[in-house]
């Protein structure tokens, strides 16, 4: 079955990989800090920031519904994201520029790999620690 909502929970990991990709081409401590930002605030909101793009704006063009609140494990990824990104502004702002942007890349990896084909490392590992897979996320699937 085709979810009706993939696009637009996916549009909040491509926006916030498109945020730090910036960051990494310009080394800007400043777009990387705006991305823990918003990474935070998905933890705290119960829809991601870029959920309320989706939502107001761009689900009319594409003629798709709006999308449900978070989960769980969207939360615990985010929340991930959040540490990682303050130990990447950590280890830039030190002097530590390789460690940081070794770490920053492979944030963006992964942050491509969920917008692109769902795969969901920070989720596997909620779920392994979890035991199981929660209601909310099989009813998005």
């Amino acid at each position: 079955m085709l979810n009706v909502y993939k696009y637009g929970i996916r549009f909040a990991y491509l926006g916030c990989g498109t945020l730090v990709v910036a960051g990494i081409v310009f080394q800007s401590v400043t777009l990387w800090a705006i991305a823990l930002g918003v990474a935070l605030f998905a933890v705290i909101l119960s829809r991601h920031p870029f959920d309320f793009i989706y939502n107001y704006g761009v689900r009319h063009l594409l003629g798709k519904p709006a999308i449900p609140t978070r989960t769980i494990e969207n939360k615990f990824a985010c929340g991930i994201a959040t540490v990682w990104l303050g130990i990447v502004i950590l280890l830039f702002i030190t002097g530590a520029t390789a460690a940081a942007n070794i770490l920053v890349t492979l944030l963006v990896i992964q942050a491509f790999v969920v917008g692109t084909i769902d795969f969901c490392v920070p989720s596997m590992i909620y779920r392994a620690v979890l035991g199981k897979e929660t209601n909310e996320s099989k009813e998005l699937k």
